[in-house]
């Protein structure tokens, strides 16, 4: 009896002992877990025109490659923007004007379409004749990029890339973006 008695204690520790470590949490516990950022937390929005152009995640992605960073967003009715840049510097964190002023090393772009006519895009420092003069410009600046995220705003005058001059133009203000980024 004694010998049953002390198996059945013997079991009541293993039990308790084994009901405790499965409580009990990993040697990971204490490590800072990284927020991963959601879907839901992307967009791209600009006014056209003084109309509010928005799209939010998750039509807007960024890629980027060793040389390029490209911002994307699309509506179902198929109007876009498009924002690259490309032989930027190590830290791209910064403020570049389209097309770049004298001594710029690196290539950006802003485009606007309204749909899949290809007469239909509007881009920063496209501009016919005495247009150009006048310093038809875009501003892009990247405000953060990780990783994982980019974020920015952007404002330029898009001139129709096509067709005879004077070639119709797009007014586009207050225009930020924040995206995940695709490698």
């Amino acid at each position: 009896m004694k010998n049953l008695k002390n198996t059945f204690t013997m079991l009541i520790v293993v039990a308790f002992s084994l009901s405790i470590a499965s409580c009990g949490g990993s040697d990971n516990d204490d490590a800072p877990v990284e927020e991963q950022p959601t879907t839901a937390d992307y967009f791209l929005k600009a006014k056209i025109n003084d109309v509010q152009f928005e799209a939010l995640a998750p039509r807007v992605i960024a890629g980027k490659t060793a040389d390029r960073i490209t911002i994307t967003a699309v509506l179902p009715d198929l109007r876009n923007f498009e924002i690259s840049i490309s032989d930027y510097p190590a830290n791209p964190v910064g403020t570049y004007t389209i097309p770049a002023t004298s001594g710029g090393t690196y290539l950006a772009s802003l485009k606007f379409g309204e749909g899949a006519v290809s007469d239909a895009i509007f881009s920063a420092g496209s501009c016919c004749d005495l247009e150009c003069v006048a310093g038809l410009r875009g501003t892009l600046i990247i405000t953060a990029i990780s990783t994982t995220e980019i974020s920015g705003t952007f404002s330029f005058v898009g001139t129709q890339t096509s067709g005879t001059c004077p070639r119709t133009k797009k007014i586009i203000t207050e225009g930020s973006f924040k995206s995940g980024i695709t490698q």
